[in-house]
């Protein structure tokens, strides 16, 4: 078991002041740290579920950058993650940040010609809030915004803070609210060290990792007369996993590709949930014959 002494029992061990101040201020950088580690794998976390659907997206937290703890690169876009969680004014803008951001344009309007940059501050402390907009209206900081994201030391009082926005991005795709921790930590298992990878292939390492599959994520892509049709009929649609007034169906590679093959006007004549479901029960049982 570790034992931890307090400042008294130091002295009475004849521990200097200034020795005692030095280990103490070791305790909280090592906190300090493991906090801004684990704070920027909840952070990855969160960009792995709402990037869940963009599989080409590329994410990383190692590109060469000024603003560098997270990037999101997609067909048209790029954004970057600088991150800052602090309970003091560390989170907050200032000239050195400043620079970072006006840098980042600039190596962004170098690199990466085609896609348009956002760079995003990211800092757990609300009360920098204000002064970070503050800030950046005065200074009029071009391509740039500001996103509050709590920190909490543990999954479960994570998912309990709204702003993070766990619950509700979990929910279309793990129906089990009991499973949303060990949903976490499977999600983070595979941002640990260097990270550079399509989000397809790192959700693939996700569920790869998950025994059982709490998940329910397909890469099968679906036409887009079918998701606008599922968009007009109020039915959810997660992947390739639909589900309605609790029926859920996951439409398979040769389901996929049998709807591929229909005329879109059979699918468009599907006026209620109930004459779209037919359809799919009808395709499924001929490629079940198949």
């Amino acid at each position: 078991m570790l034992k931890k002494f307090t400042e008294q029992e130091l002295l009475e061990r004849k521990f200097t002041a200034e020795e005692i101040r030095l280990l103490c201020n070791m305790e909280r950088g090592g906190c300090s740290n493991r906090d801004g580690k684990n704070y920027e794998e909840f952070f990855g976390v969160y960009l792995m579920l709402k990037h869940r659907d963009n599989i080409n997206a590329y994410l990383s937290n190692c590109a060469q950058g000024y603003v560098d703890d997270w990037t999101v690169i997609n067909d048209a876009c790029k954004y970057n993650y600088q991150l800052k969680n602090s309970k003091h004014e560390a989170g907050r803008f200032n000239k050195e940040l400043k620079e970072k951001f006006q840098l980042q344009t600039h190596y962004d309007s170098e690199c990466y010609k085609d896609k348009m940059p956002t760079h995003t501050l990211v800092f757990s402390n609300h009360a920098d809030l204000q002064p970070n907009q503050n800030y950046i209206s005065s200074n009029e900081i071009i391509n740039t915004k500001l996103m509050y994201f709590p920190y909490r030391k543990t999954r479960i009082e994570m998912l309990d803070l709204p702003e993070t926005q766990f619950r509700c991005l979990l929910e279309s795709i793990c129906f089990d609210s009991s499973q949303y921790e060990t949903a976490l930590r499977l999600i983070a298992s595979v941002l640990g060290g260097d990270v550079s990878d399509e989000i397809g292939n790192l959700w693939k390492g996700v569920i790869d990792m998950a025994k059982p599959d709490i998940f329910h994520i397909s890469f099968t892509h679906l036409p887009s007369v079918v998701e606008t049709k599922c968009q007009e009929l109020g039915i959810n649609l997660s992947g390739a996993y639909m589900s309605y007034n609790g029926l859920l169906i996951l439409i398979t590679d040769k389901i996929n590709k049998r709807l591929n093959e229909l005329l879109a006007e059979q699918v468009s004549q599907c006026s209620t949930p109930k004459e779209f479901f037919n359809l799919l029960q009808t395709i499924s049982s001929e490629t079940i014959r198949d």
